[in-house]
Formats: C-alpha cells, sequence, structure tokens
C-alpha cells in the first residue's frame, strides 16, 4: 500500500512537474513573442491601410503599381504571423484584434489624409513608405535579435528581405517623383487677397497726387 502511494505521489509530482513546464513556456511564447508578433502586425497594418489609400487616390501610375505590390506583399506577411502565432498556441483574438485599432487610427494617416491630391499626396506616401519601411527593418531586426525561437528568427529573417527591398524601391519612387511647392500658410484671421503687411496706407488716393509739369 505504502509503495502504491508512493507510485502514486511521483507520478503526480511528475504531472504537476510537466504542468508547470508547459505553463512556463506558454508565458515565454505568450509574453515576448507574442507582443514580437502584435507589433509586427500592427506595422504591417499600417502599410495595408496606406496602400490601399495610395491605389485609390494616388495618380502616378508607379505610384499605384508600387502601392497594389506593397499591398500583397504585406497581406501574405501578416497571414504568416498569424499562422506562426496559431502554431506556438498563443492568444489568437489578442493577436488578431490589438492591433487593429491603432493601425488604422486618424493619427497613423494624417500625413496622407492633409495631403491635396496628385502631385502631392503622390510624394508624401512615398515618403511615408521610406519611413514606414524604416521602422519595420528596426522593429524586425530588434524582435530576431530577442527572441530564442528559431521557428521566428527565420520568418523574420524571410521577412527583413522583403522590408529592404520594399524600402529600397519606396527610395527609389519618391527620387523619381517632383517634389510638391511648399504650401503657402494664410495667417489667421487674414483673408486671402489681403495683406498686413501691403495695407495701401501708404499710397495716396489718386485725388492727392498733383502733377507737377514743366
Amino acid at each position: 500500500m505504502v509503495a502504491k502511494l508512493w507510485r502514486s505521489g511521483v507520478v503526480m509530482a511528475a504531472v504537476l512537474l510537466c504542468a508547470t513546464v508547459a505553463v512556463a513556456q506558454n508565458r515565454v511564447v505568450n509574453g515576448a513573442d507574442q507582443e514580437v508578433v502584435i507589433q509586427l502586425r500592427r506595422l504591417n497594418l499600417e502599410e495595408m491601410t496606406v496602400a490601399r489609400l495610395a491605389q485609390a487616390e494616388g495618380t502616378n501610375p508607379k505610384v499605384t503599381a508600387f502601392a497594389s505590390n506593397m499591398l500583397k506583399a504585406h497581406t501574405a506577411a501578416d497571414s504568416q504571423l498569424v499562422a506562426y502565432a496559431e502554431r506556438r498556441n498563443m492568444n489568437i483574438p489578442v493577436v488578431k484584434e490589438a492591433p487593429v485599432a491603432e493601425a488604422s487610427g486618424a493619427l497613423a494617416m494624417a500625413d496622407l489624409a492633409s495631403a491635396a491630391r496628385g502631385v502631392e499626396f503622390d510624394w508624401v506616401f512615398a515618403r511615408k513608405a521610406v519611413s514606414q519601411h524604416q521602422g519595420m527593418i528596426d522593429a524586425a531586426e530588434q524582435a530576431r535579435r530577442l527572441t530564442n525561437d528559431p521557428d521566428l528568427q527565420k520568418l523574420l529573417v524571410s521577412q527583413l528581405s522583403t522590408m529592404w527591398d520594399h524600402l529600397s524601391k519606396a527610395e527609389a519612387l519618391q527620387a523619381s517623383l517632383p517634389e510638391p511647392p511648399a504650401r503657402v500658410v494664410q495667417l489667421p484671421g487674414e483673408p486671402a487677397g489681403v495683406s498686413r503687411t501691403q495695407t495701401g496706407a501708404d499710397t495716396p488716393p489718386p485725388a492727392a497726387v498733383i502733377n507737377i509739369g514743366p
């Protein structure tokens, strides 16, 4: 009986140990690595939102073509991140929902939303594509150094290759586009066509002009 109880205790201890290890591993995966997935998904979703807007509002064929390729590549990258999260049994609702609001918020689109359609919009989009890809590369490189999961490292290396390619193409696109002229800023309370400095006060009326002949 004692031996039987001892064996039961050993079995129970082994079960508890396995459960503890599993919980610890799950915490690691659903901690730093899950945060990596969420943040990279947020950046991907931002890129996809910007690309869709450029497809709809861009006027230069090079802009709309780049936006189309950008949307396709980042959609695929996002699907890879979600698939990785599912393989690692991460909190899928959190992985899928957490990045959405921030990525599609007004702040992320402020510069494009305020750009005038035409030359200005195309140039602002190209500039934004450059800065976004620079940010994504920095984030992915940092994540690659932080994670200990070979599967995630392999995925990040693969996606970094695409990010560098997009950055190069975005820089070339921006360089090929004419920079829009600077906007004229109208001072508050100053109606269009009215100047605070050239008021006309120093110009005498016609009746006050005396024509002095020879």
